[in-house]
């Protein structure tokens, strides 16, 4: 379970905030690219990690597999093989 709620109350609060501010928009399209850009501004402000971010991630994952990007993970002794293969075959004659 994700605890979210108090992230949704602040990013609801900072659009409320930049939306009174401005006071009018002259059409629907500059409130849309306002709520478009702002949450950029608003995520460069968080500096807390997500809590129990790797759990979500891998239920993610399980639940959501052909959206997630794939990652070719090799182990240390593979990558160490693989540098050395390289490194010989510069020296053969």
């Amino acid at each position: 379970m994700i605890y979210t709620t108090n992230a949704i109350e602040s990013v609801n609060m900072s659009l409320s905030k930049i939306t009174k501010s401005r006071g009018s928009f002259p059409n629907d399209d500059a409130l849309i690219k306002l709520y478009y850009l702002a949450p950029r501004n608003i995520s460069k402000k968080w500096t807390m990690p997500i809590q129990n971010w790797k759990a979500a991630l891998n239920r993610f994952t399980i639940m959501f597999e052909e959206r997630m990007p794939q990652y070719e993970s090799k182990s240390r002794l593979h990558k160490i093989e693989d540098a050395l293969a390289r490194h010989t075959t510069c020296f053969r004659y």
